[in-house]
């Protein structure tokens, strides 16, 4: 085989190679879909139409497709993903109900149309009982209720003042404010607020000085160290208030609302400092 020829045939090879890498990740960003089409029952009864349809690929909290119903009892849905994407779980929302399919556990399957049947409101019905603690520290949305099985419920938390939200315990643990519980048996949610106080900062006389904090909400117990800091021409005295002591810094408990002095004592003028230090 000449020179020439080995050139070109290794020039040949590297352009395919190079051709083949660029090829590679661009294929797998193709998108591909996942078609599904049924019957799709409420309460027992053909699905009217209008009825909305939502898939959720996997734990993603937003719908990769959603669809509504045209005919009483039928349903098509094209669902978008990646390649990355075969296998994974899909979950259907039957308006605002997740939904019972048949057959169970249906995945997303690339461009291979899959009939899954839909169904939401068996006619099982749980009770919802929602409570707060401490008892008058908040309140809930919804109070509590009665749902289809299957029904997501958004629970909502809004602190009384004076406290704020801390978790959801029951069968809903976690810090997510609003959060879902999902209606599969009768279920208790409580939500948990903290009580707060707000601490309030002063300086005499005004101008004097500064603190850290200036001020703020706390958390009952919570333990806040407070820093006096003197502008030019004057010295840091004491506390006063809430904290009474000679301390700086000092430390305050939050176990109420409280208000804390920072008093300073004038020295003398910069001017006459400065000019002190030069005789």
């Amino acid at each position: 085989m000449s020179n020439k020829l080995k050139i070109l045939l290794s020039t040949v090879i590297s352009v395919a190679v190079l051709v083949a890498l660029a090829v590679v990740p661009v294929m797998a960003q193709v998108p591909v879909f996942s078609p599904f089409n049924g019957d799709v029952t409420v309460g027992g009864a053909d699905a009217p139409v209008g009825t909305v349809i939502e898939a959720y690929m996997g734990v993603e909290g937003t719908p990769r497709a959603t669809t509504t119903v045209v005919v009483a009892g039928e349903y098509e849905m094209l669902i978008q993903g990646a390649a990355g994407d075969v296998g994974q779980a899909v979950t259907f929302i039957v308006d605002g109900s997740v939904a019972t399919t048949t057959p169970a556990n249906p995945l997303f399957a690339n461009y291979q149309p899959q009939v899954v049947d839909l169904a939401v409101g068996g006619g099982l019905q749980y009770t919802l009982t929602m409570a707060v603690s401490p008892a008058g520290a908040g309140t809930t949305v919804p109070v509590g209720g009665t749902y289809d099985e299957g029904t997501v419920v958004q629970v909502t938390a809004t602190p009384a003042s004076g406290y704020e939200f801390s978790y959801w315990a029951g069968a809903d643990d976690n810090w997510m404010n609003p959060s879902t519980v999902t209606m599969n048996a009768d279920k208790t949610v409580t939500a948990y607020f903290t009580k707060t106080y707000t601490l309030t900062m002063a300086v005499s006389p005004a101008g004097a000085g500064t603190t850290i904090p200036v001020g703020g909400t706390y958390d009952a117990g919570t333990v806040v160290q407070v820093t006096a800091t003197p502008y030019s021409g004057y010295t840091f005295s004491y506390w006063a208030g809430a904290d009474d002591n000679w301390m700086n810094p000092s430390t305050v408990t939050m176990n109420a609302d409280k208000t804390v002095t920072a008093y300073f004592t004038f020295t003398q003028y910069p001017v006459l400092s400065w000019w002190l230090s030069e005789l």
